[in-house]
């Protein structure tokens, strides 16, 4: 594709890469609420975690965290990435929803619980990509499935808890 293609289409760099990044991310949306929308709800959790820990080479984070910082300083991605941000959160706290549901939890407040879920996720993500401790992809994913069962009332074992380091 020449470059007169790329501008008849998009009216700058800015623009292209805003569209990219809504699509990539929004596809990664769309395909994780697909898989969890036709599972019953005892395997949500586990299939959510699975889905968000499959990449050993965290390139979908890696996008996820630098377009956010990125749209400090461009506001065409800044909106992406709050409709992608949006669009996350419901799909965290309408799978919650299903869970608490099936396990006839009556006072779950999902929106809360998936904010909090968001944010050990994406602390978790920074921590990976950046390699600044020595926590693995299968730790994290025992820190996410914890976490999920905190929210969902089940309180963690000690002997289920990760190795002191």
């Amino acid at each position: 594709m020449g470059s007169g293609l790329l501008h008849h289409h998009f009216v700058n760099w800015q623009a292209l890469r805003a569209e990219t990044v809504h699509a990539f991310v929004h596809s990664e949306i769309t395909d994780l609420e697909q898989r969890l929308s036709c599972l019953p709800a005892d395997l949500l959790v586990e299939t959510f975690v699975d889905w968000m820990t499959k990449d050993d080479e965290h390139k979908h984070w890696n996008l996820w965290l630098n377009a956010i910082v990125e749209g400090r300083q461009d506001t065409a991605l800044e909106e992406v990435m709050k409709s992608a941000y949006a669009r996350w959160h419901e799909c965290i706290a309408t799978h919650l929803f299903r869970v608490s549901e099936a396990r006839g939890l009556k006072t779950f407040q999902s929106e809360a619980a998936a904010w909090r879920l968001s944010a050990l996720i994406d602390g978790l993500a920074g921590i990976l990509v950046t390699r600044t401790w020595g926590l693995t992809l299968n730790e994290a994913k025992k820190l996410m499935t914890a976490q999920f069962e905190m929210e969902l009332g089940y309180r963690q074992l000690k002997s289920e808890a990760l190795p002191e380091s």
